[in-house]
């Protein structure tokens, strides 16, 4: 009986530090469990930041560089170089990318490339040879069939049309008109361009190669509707002339009015008396936007 009486405690005992066991056990578990789990969050955590990371960087490393409204051209960072991405596809990579231009149907487009300290032109994608020390105002002509750009070479300007260049000058200024400024403007049928040239501090238009009469200043450019003829203001020696097709038809002091006549003639219209493109001397020619031809991309349309 006893003997019965000890086996029975002995069972219970063994049974309570067998159960103890399976307490301390589950617990040890159950706490391995939690710091397992505790480590797979924060490696999630790592890999989530690292994620984050990398595609806040690409997202930083893609800026957009030009848009027409239907076309986004993107400039995409890659270490201290870029690469434009057009319709998706990426091109050669370069130290720095700048002044594009689309052309008016929005088909072509370019913009100037630099590598190891030289600038060149690169439509749609394909590099052009001919190298400069910088390139600017990229202009396509109304049917896109033409381009021309303005290039810094040998410590001068010169416009190169199609590849082909004009002569070295001084400097290429920028002609004022009603919808803003330019340095090259094509006439609206694309036969014709023109540029003002600023040499040894006079001023005269350069019109499909041809120079024109020097002047202390010239203002106001713009081609006829269809694109035959021209008309620009200048002055000389403290007056006001008015130049068309290179013939000066008004010849004033600058501080006379003209009040003569509507602004809202254009060059090329029959009868047409060229003072009145001016109001009060106050340099306004008549300018119609759609004859004249500037770069699509400016302003918030583009990055660069």
């Amino acid at each position: 009986m006893q003997r019965e009486t000890k086996i029975k405690i002995g069972v219970a005992a063994g049974l309570v530090i067998l159960a103890g066991i399976i307490v301390a056990g589950s617990a040890w578990m159950s706490k391995k469990s939690a710091q397992r789990a505790e480590e797979n969050m924060r490696e999630a955590e790592k890999m989530t930041e690292s994620l984050t990371a990398k595609r806040n960087e690409k997202d930083n490393s893609r800026i957009l560089f030009a848009t027409n409204g239907s076309r986004d051209i993107y400039k995409i960072k890659k270490g201290g170089q870029w690469v434009v991405e057009i319709d998706g596809k990426e091109g050669e990579v370069y130290d720095a990318v700048a002044s594009p231009a689309f052309s008016l149907d929005g088909t072509q487009f370019a913009y100037s490339a630099t590598l190891n300290g030289k600038t060149f032109l690169v439509i749609n994608g394909i590099a052009q040879e001919t190298q400069y020390n910088s390139i600017t105002e990229i202009v396509f002509s109304p049917d896109g069939q033409q381009i021309a750009y303005m290039a810094n070479k040998n410590e001068k300007y010169v416009v190169v049309l199609n590849q082909k260049e004009g002569k070295e000058y001084e400097e290429i200024g920028e002609l004022e008109t009603k919808t803003g400024t330019a340095y090259i403007i094509f006439s609206s049928d694309s036969q014709s361009f023109a540029y003002k040239v600023i040499q040894e501090e006079q001023q005269f238009m350069v019109i499909n190669t041809q120079e024109g009469r020097r002047y202390d200043s010239i203002s106001n450019f713009s081609f006829s509707d269809d694109g035959h003829e021209y008309a620009y203001e200048a002055e000389d020696d403290g007056r006001e002339i008015i130049v068309v097709n290179g013939k000066e038809v008004s010849n004033t002091p600058a501080d006379t009015p003209d009040d003569s006549g509507s602004p809202d003639d254009s060059p090329g219209s029959s009868d047409t008396d060229y003072s009145t493109h001016f109001r009060n001397g106050k340099k306004d020619l008549h300018l119609d936007p759609n004859r004249l031809n500037f770069p699509v991309c400016t302003g918030t349309s583009c990055n660069f």
